[in-house]
């Protein structure tokens, strides 16, 4: 329903975004077949064009987020500072977490370090792969055991809106300073996931009664053919 929202309100950044089934990381973590699980998924969708890719997870009734940004710069020959005598490192793509309970996710970073690795040689021919950085970020913690989906969607919806400082602030080490519980709820804006609680509800119960209109025209449609 976010992305939704995203397409009509703002259709180029929708553009760059792709958000994966919420089925994907449960399929590539599968002892049993792994990345071949989910390698046909990004068939018609060329993930190195985005600039967000977007993994919501569930492990243990527990929901939390991932996101790769800028992924494309994997693809960089990670020899091309050597070879070319640049002074300045190449951009690299970021993995990073965000967990409202606060749980170390860097088994989730490594395996989508490999998932995009296995992507890239897949998809692009690319063997010359340029490792990702992988980044648990400080987040605000939600104070119940019910709303870590809304805080999936908040983060979401916070970090692909932000501007190149904020994210800058984000995946640079430098800029990456402890904050206090309540700089940390006011970045994240944590007071506007009860307001989408609300809207999300609202929407829910306008889809269940369409579903349910359409529903019953269907059933009577039937009856009169019969």
């Amino acid at each position: 329903l976010w992305f939704e929202d995203v397409r009509k309100s703002d259709p180029q950044l929708a553009d760059s975004v792709h958000v994966m089934n919420p089925f994907f990381y449960q399929l590539l973590k599968q002892q049993n077949g792994g990345y071949r699980n989910v390698q046909r998924w990004t068939a018609k969708v060329d993930i190195f064009s985005k600039k967000y890719i977007v993994v919501p997870i569930n492990e243990d009734y527990h929901w939390y987020l991932a996101i790769i940004y800028e992924p494309e710069h994997v693809l960089r020959n990670s020899n091309l500072q050597k070879k070319t005598g640049l002074q300045n490192p190449p951009k690299c793509t970021h993995i990073l977490t965000f967990d409202s309970l606060g749980y170390n996710r860097t088994e989730t970073i490594i395996s989508l370090g490999e998932y995009l690795r296995k992507e890239a040689m897949d998809k692009k021919g690319c063997l010359a792969y340029h490792k990702a950085v992988g980044r648990q970020v400080n987040v605000p913690l939600q104070d119940n055991y019910t709303d870590c989906g809304l805080y999936v969607i908040q983060f979401t919806h916070v970090f692909v809106g932000a501007t190149e400082d904020f994210i800058r602030g984000i995946t640079s080490i430098q800029k990456n300073k402890k904050l206090s519980k309540s700089e940390l709820r006011e970045r994240w804006k944590v007071h506007e996931v009860a307001e989408r609680r609300d809207r999300l509800s609202d929407r829910i119960t306008e889809l269940s009664a369409a579903w349910q209109a359409t529903e019953k025209a269907t059933e009577k449609s039937n009856h009169l053919c019969e």
